[in-house]
C-alpha cells in the first residue's frame, strides 16, 4: 500500500503529510521546503543545498566506497559555513563589515566548491 502525502525528493522512503512547519525526513534529514520541492535547483531556505545537490550528497554519504570521504567533506563544508558566520559576527565596529550580499556570495562559493567535490566522489559510486 502506498503512503499518503508528499514523497521525500531525496531518498523517496518517507512521506511528508503536508508542507507546514519544518518537518525533517527521518531517513535522509532533508527538511520539507515547498519551494525546493517544486524547484530542485533552488538552494536557499531551510536546506543549505538544493534538492539536486542534496541527492548527490545523500548518494555519496550512503555508498561504501565514498562515505568516509563524503563525511569529511560535509564536516569541512559545515566548518567553513560556521567560519563565515563567526567572522561576520566578530568584526569590530571600527572595521568595515562585509555586506549581507558579500557574505551570501561567500556562502555560495563555499557551497559550489562542496558540490563540485561531491560530484568528483560520485564518480566512484
Amino acid at each position: 500500500m502506498r503512503e499518503v502525502g508528499f514523497e521525500c525528493p531525496i531518498c523517496g522512503k518517507y512521506y511528508f503529510q503536508d508542507f507546514d512547519g519544518l518537518a525533517e525526513c527521518p531517513v535522509c534529514n532533508w527538511i520539507i521546503n515547498i519551494v525546493q520541492y517544486d524547484n530542485h535547483d533552488f538552494s536557499e531556505g531551510s536546506n543549505t543545498l538544493s534538492v539536486d545537490e542534496y541527492k548527490i550528497e545523500h548518494a555519496v554519504l550512503n555508498n561504501e566506497n565514498t562515505m568516509q570521504a563524503a563525511a569529511k567533506l560535509k564536516e569541512e563544508f559545515r566548518n567553513k559555513r560556521i567560519g563565515i558566520h563567526k567572522e561576520f559576527r566578530e568584526l569590530k565596529t571600527d572595521q568595515i563589515a562585509p555586506s549581507c550580499e558579500e557574505m551570501h556570495q561567500q556562502f555560495v562559493a563555499v557551497r559550489l566548491l562542496y558540490v563540485e567535490k561531491l560530484n568528483q566522489l560520485l564518480q566512484h559510486c
